[in-house]
């Protein structure tokens, strides 16, 4: 067969790595270039198809391969067999789903024939990221729980590389050291809180499984708020990134084509969108309202269900310097804070402060003015003074503390509801109604430490 050439055009996505080796089934097949078939290995003729194209993705789609005159001396028939190696492109035209091939054109003097390979589907890994607080609304000096959960989506293929969730806390929020788990995920997971509030989670490969769920991962870290204003938010945002091969492919494996590195996140690039993020408002809310108009009646509407107070049974509020007792009731934390309108006699603790008995700050509160316009039953609670006793009947017990303070505040003023370290109850009402707004203009804050349980 003289002057013997090896063409083959690979789709576009795909470029020409290199040449493995051309070997004869029989010795007696030879080639008249001086180095033989393995200097036809080493010196294709690799070029841009269709030639001179500015597309990225077009160096390197074909290769010839010149075996000058190549005969058999033998009896018997053989076969030259080339193995060669393409490499996908990290190109906008390939995506998941999308089918290559290449066809292969064999010419010599007398004859050519043609042939195509079976074609590859491009799969790609996608995934997910969604976050979570236990609370999104919360006084400062809190703590909140956050949980991410990650893991493949229906549309992904394959097994996802180099997964890096990276979260960093804005100011306003405060890592809690040590806090940062895995609580559940495939194996190889690695936490790093050493740069905090940059916080990040790693794995080298997070899989695909086979069955009817896809692989997800659950993780959880904690952070207090900081010193907002009422109302204020702040936003915290995770980020998921990861690549289609495992380690460092960021270098070109093809000195043909520099699109021949592995899909990951860049932002630069229109392909290269390997990258999720979840973000989450913290919000401080005001402090309750809880006094309604003085000397008239005020209506109200009907209590919706997603504001229905929780039934804490057992839980009594004494005040004997007030002569008043009333049951708690748990008031839930919305993102606009408390609503208690339908407070009535009782007590509301504030929920997203320490629960009542549990060491750290417990707000209560209850009306200085109920809805008929009657005094309420914190009405006389800036009369408390250093030493004046406040007890909690709870669990069969009854635990005594004692007025450490009793100030006047403003309605924004959230440092009465910052966090302690000892169990201390903090007792809110309203002051100064002014009738121009029909709001009460200040807080009385009532602040007690436990002394004693009996």
């Amino acid at each position: 067969m003289s002057s013997l050439a090896l063409t083959d055009v690979l789709d576009r996505g795909l470029a020409f790595l290199n040449c493995q080796s051309i070997t004869p089934s029989i010795p007696e097949i030879t080639t008249t270039i001086a180095g033989g078939f393995a200097d036809v290995c080493a010196n294709p003729a690799v070029s841009t198809e269709p030639p001179g194209s500015p597309n990225p993705a077009d160096p390197g789609r074909r290769v010839v391969f010149d075996f000058g005159d190549v005969s058999n001396s033998g009896a018997a028939a053989g076969t030259v067999t080339v193995l060669s190696r393409a490499v996908v492109l990290d190109s906008v035209e390939n995506q998941d789903g999308v089918s290559l091939n290449n066809a292969a054109g064999l010419e010599w003097s007398s004859g050519t024939l043609t042939a195509s390979a079976t074609e590859v589907a491009i799969v790609e890994p996608d995934m997910q990221l969604a976050k979570a607080a236990d609370r999104t609304s919360a006084p400062p000096g809190s703590t909140i729980t956050f949980t991410l959960t990650l893991g493949q989506t229906d549309l992904s293929n394959v097994n996802a590389y180099d997964v890096v969730l990276s979260d960093s806390l804005p100011v306003g929020l405060d890592y809690v050291p040590g806090s940062l788990s895995i609580v559940s995920g495939p194996a190889g997971g690695v936490t790093d809180e050493s740069a905090a509030p940059a916080l990040t989670v790693t794995w080298a490969t997070f899989p695909l499984f086979t069955g009817p769920d896809r692989t997800e991962a659950i993780v959880q870290f904690q952070a207090t708020v900081g010193d907002l204003d009422p109302g204020q938010s702040v936003t915290n945002t995770a980020f998921l990134e990861w690549s289609t091969l495992p380690g460092d492919v960021s270098d070109p494996q093809s000195t043909f084509n520099d699109l021949s590195t592995e899909r990951r996140y860049d932002p630069a690039s229109p392909a290269d969108v390997y990258q999720v993020s979840a973000s989450l408002d913290i919000t401080a809310p005001q402090l309750p309202a809880t006094g309604f108009a003085p000397g008239r009646v005020t209506a109200l509407p009907r209590q919706p269900a997603e504001l229905d107070y929780v039934n804490l049974s057992g839980l009594w509020l004494q005040i004997p310097r007030l002569g008043v007792g009333m049951s708690i009731v748990g008031i839930p934390l919305m993102d606009e804070g408390w609503d208690l309108t339908w407070l009535s006699n009782q007590a509301g603790w504030l929920e997203g402060t320490a629960y009542p008995t549990w060491s750290g700050n417990t707000a209560l509160t209850a009306h200085a003015v109920t809805p008929d316009g009657l005094p309420g039953p914190f009405s006389r609670l800036a009369d408390l003074r250093w030493g004046d006793q406040v007890i909690l009947q709870a669990f069969g017990q009854e635990y005594v503390y004692e007025v450490r303070q009793a100030r006047t505040v403003r309605p924004t003023d959230l440092s009465v509801l910052r966090h302690e370290e000892l169990d201390w109850l903090t007792l809110l009402t309203c002051a100064v109604y002014e009738e121009s707004t029909d709001s009460y203009r200040a807080r009385v804050a009532v602040r007690a430490v436990l002394i004693e349980v009996r």
